[in-house]
């Protein structure tokens, strides 16, 4: 079952890829207030009519463990990105 929003604590981290109409994605802390568990949350938000950034349905929310495992992956693909067009990991 997911959680409510009520249920949790966030933090925003970063906003980036902002666009001229107002979205932007958006990585956040999520901990579970009575669990303390943490994830991560990259999604994007868009500006509701009241000027407010709103979360879409485009996102995904990762346990901090698997942060271990995708950030060495990540950080290999900026090297070699930066280094070449090859994009074989």
């Amino acid at each position: 079952m997911a959680k409510r929003y009520e249920d949790t604590e966030q933090e925003v981290l970063l906003d980036f890829a902002k666009t001229d109409n107002g979205e932007c994605i958006r990585v956040s802390k999520i901990t579970g207030k009575d669990s303390g568990t943490v994830k991560v949350d990259i999604r994007r938000y868009y500006t509701d009519k009241e000027g407010n950034l709103a979360p879409t349905q485009k996102g995904v929310r990762l346990d901090i463990e698997n942060l271990t495992d995708l950030c060495p992956i990540l950080m290999k693909l900026v090297e070699k990105t930066a280094q070449s067009e090859d994009w074989n990991i």
